[in-house]
């Protein structure tokens, strides 16, 4: 509600919730989200992947949005999303909706659907992940190889996972986060907000890493 969150080289999977099973943006939520990983996801009522809702508008680098239930993305009401270098691909229903004046504005991205997506450089091809290696890994002579956002800002760093020039690969694994999969060690406290009853907080706090793990607060509506 009303933030900008960064949210950056997280796996969110395996969860459900009846909106946005993965993430949900409501009411001028606009975050920063760059190298996730979103999958198998589901959302009972709409969007498994990420839900946006109501003027909220995040800037989406650099994820791969897969294999969710029930659509990988879905925009509803004034929401202007930028996406660039993402991967939308095998959600089951729609990859992208956007609905009642809400528009997704997506470049260098690759979107599953029955013709390219609308935008600058989209394509609309299979990623061609390598099973050998899991987590949505590319091949090496994946199309999405070099295949991002041209500028230097948006250049990979990290070889690998990124693969051959320094040219931006879509997905997860490229770009300037593209190597920033370290596994720290993690301390996780849960309690009840004495405040609110009907929310409970969650503080992850890492001694290895503190930047990659900052404190946060879940709420879940009972």
């Amino acid at each position: 509600l009303n933030s900008k969150p960064s949210i950056q080289n997280c796996i969110i999977r395996n969860n459900t919730a009846n909106v946005g099973g993965g993430i949900y943006l409501n009411f001028q939520a606009s975050a920063w989200m760059q190298s996730n990983i979103i999958a198998n996801n589901t959302g009972v009522e709409s969007c498994g992947g990420m839900a946006i809702y109501n003027y909220s508008s995040p800037t989406i680098v650099n994820n791969t949005i897969v294999d969710n239930i029930n659509g990988g993305i879905v925009a509803i009401n004034r929401c202007l999303p930028l996406m660039f270098n993402t991967i939308v691909w095998n959600n089951d229903g729609e990859s992208v909706t956007n609905g009642q004046s809400a528009k997704i504005l997506a470049s260098y991205c690759d979107i599953e659907g029955d013709e390219v997506f609308p935008g600058r450089s989209n394509l609309n091809t299979e990623p061609m992940f390598d099973e050998a290696i899991g987590n949505y890994n590319l091949l090496e002579d994946s199309p999405l190889v070099d295949a991002g956002n041209p500028e230097p800002s948006h250049y990979d760093y990290f070889f690998p996972p990124s693969h051959k020039g320094t040219r931006n690969d879509i997905g997860a694994y490229g770009g300037p986060l593209g190597g920033g999969w370290a596994t720290p060690e993690l301390g996780i406290s849960v309690f009840q907000n004495p405040a609110f009853p009907q929310w409970i907080d969650v503080f992850i706090a890492s001694s290895e890493i503190p930047e990659m793990a900052p404190a946060c607060s879940l709420r879940i509506d009972t």
